[in-house]
């Protein structure tokens, strides 16, 4: 009768590496969305930097 405890014991720790491994491939997949967002706000950001002032600006008067 000791061998129900047995297969309990198994299928709690498969469903606990089952869990391990959503959890580690979960956080991988958001590591890798953070890391494509801070790209994206960097090229902004150097962009931003570029564009100070647009060719043609004039600000005191208006072209209307």
């Amino acid at each position: 009768m000791g061998g129900g405890g047995v297969s309990t014991e198994k299928e709690r720790y498969m469903r606990w590496l089952e869990m391990e491994w959503e959890r580690r491939v979960s956080t991988s997949r958001e590591e890798q969305r953070t890391a494509e967002v801070l790209e994206a706000l960097r090229a902004m950001a150097e962009d931003s930097g570029r564009l100070s002032v647009p060719p043609g600006y004039e600000p005191e008067g208006s072209r209307w």
